[in-house]
């Protein structure tokens, strides 16, 4: 038998964002990456996407630091294709899934419009229009989608370079989530507003976001370090429907 270890391999999870409570208990973090990545799905299981390989659409933060020697933290905010059956593989009404797709796109063009006056902010190309009638219809929509999302992001006005600034941080709403509320994540819908670019004034935050009433920050006693935000231990019903089914 040969065992063969990777030497380089990460051995630990990386440390998810954390509520600043001296700023209202927004979490507070700036772009690093928006880019597309594979998603695979058990074959076992009624989930949609049982068995196939998805693209879904990451954007990675990693967070304000008020000490240059406070570790590193990090969060992953993901979109998946909605599916058009739930996690029992009932159908969805018609308008539900509406509302996911509505929802989906509200939050990549809120995030996307932070940066409107920034001197490379430049429209969005991504249409979200879907027509697609099977499920591999959709899926091939959805890879393109997601492509040109990158882009609208990554290439700005210069067509070089990103419409956000390096280091350019954002305040955002994250609220408690799953079942045991147990991971830090966006809100499902946009409301007022769930970004803000990151102003500071005399040692306190210029913002209009507010926490939601009857949300909170506060993680629940099986709260687990977590990698973006989703741990590593959690159970599959505190993911967020979307993501269940997930090999990885």
């Amino acid at each position: 038998m040969q065992i063969k270890i990777d030497k380089n391999k990460e051995v630990t999870g990386r440390l998810p964002f954390e509520p600043f409570a001296q700023f209202n208990d927004l979490c507070i973090g700036h772009i690093t990456d928006v880019y597309v990545n594979e998603a695979e799905y058990k074959p076992e299981g009624k989930h949609e996407f049982a068995g196939r390989t998805i693209l879904q659409l990451s954007i990675s933060l990693q967070q304000y630091k008020l000490d240059a020697n406070e570790k590193d933290r990090f969060k992953t905010i993901k979109f998946t294709p909605p599916t058009h059956v739930d996690a029992n593989g009932v159908p969805r009404e018609e308008s539900k899934i509406i509302t996911v797709y509505t929802q989906m796109w509200d939050k990549i063009k809120h995030l996307h419009d932070q940066f409107i006056t920034n001197e490379n902010y430049k429209p969005m190309d991504a249409i979200p229009e879907f027509n697609g009638s099977t499920l591999d219809e959709r899926i091939a929509e959805f890879n393109k989608f997601f492509e040109v999302v990158v882009k609208d992001f990554k290439v700005g006005k210069d067509g070089t370079n990103p419409i956000y600034k390096p280091n350019q941080n954002l305040a955002m709403i994250m609220i408690a989530s799953g079942d045991k509320k147990n991971y830090l994540d966006i809100p499902a819908f946009v409301g007022k507003g769930i970004f803000d670019l990151a102003k500071f004034k005399a040692g306190k935050i210029d913002t209009y976001l507010r926490i939601p009433v009857g949300q909170t920050t506060k993680l629940g006693v099986n709260a687990t370090i977590a990698t973006g935000g989703l741990g590593t231990n959690n159970a599959m019903s505190d993911l967020p429907e979307e993501l269940r089914g997930l090999v990885n």
